[in-house]
């Protein structure tokens, strides 16, 4: 089952919370993941970056995302994405979308934090400091060809944040859609995403 892109704001909820999505596009397994965040008790975005777009591997998702929308536009298409959302967000994203979220954590006044999934940039390249107060949760595969483990080590001790490493090859195994996928790993992954927003 799906779900819309904007969540029904509720002033009750635990968290407000944007998720954005991997080079894919938006795919069935991050929106069950941001509605697995739903039922927890939060307000959860999950915007389509990439306006319906799907994609079968990295490199095209890559290629459409860097030659198609461009870095300004992929700026300008998450920003538009959380104009309706509170101040108070946190921002999680996956392999791509955890560059924006990580930049938006950084950079948007009221923040809570960032959790990055899959990928992340060193710190100071979107702010010259981590902002004071925005929370940092960071999830990472051991062999990873895409992202390098040194600098979200980095990161997360420059700011106090949270880094759990996941063994085996591959890039994003909290999505059904890509083989290295694992069940397990992406349940644990959850369960601290939702400790993570509870705290």
């Amino acid at each position: 089952m799906s779900i819309s892109a904007i969540a029904c704001y509720d002033t009750y909820a635990m968290a407000n919370v944007v998720v954005f999505h991997h080079v894919l596009g938006l795919t069935e397994g991050v929106l069950q993941f941001a509605e697995s965040l739903r039922a927890d008790g939060h307000n959860v975005w999950c915007p389509d970056l990439f306006k319906g777009k799907h994609f079968e591997s990295l490199e095209e998702g890559c290629k459409y995302e860097e030659d198609v929308m461009g870095w300004e536009g992929m700026i300008a298409e998450s920003e538009k994405a959380v104009a309706d959302v509170p101040a108070d967000a946190y921002f999680l994203g996956f392999s791509m979308g955890a560059v924006y979220a990580q930049r938006l954590a950084e950079l948007r006044p009221g923040a809570k934090g960032a959790i990055l999934m899959h990928g992340c940039v060193q710190g100071g390249f979107f702010a010259t400091e981590w902002p004071a107060g925005v929370r940092l949760q960071i999830h990472q595969t051991s062999g990873d060809p895409w992202t390098d483990m040194s600098t979200m080590a980095t990161l997360c001790e420059q700011v106090g944040g949270e880094l759990y490493e996941y063994p085996g090859p591959g890039h994003i195994l909290s999505d059904p859609v890509f083989p290295e996928y694992n069940a397990e790993t992406a349940e644990l992954i959850l369960g601290r995403v939702k400790n993570f927003l509870r705290g």
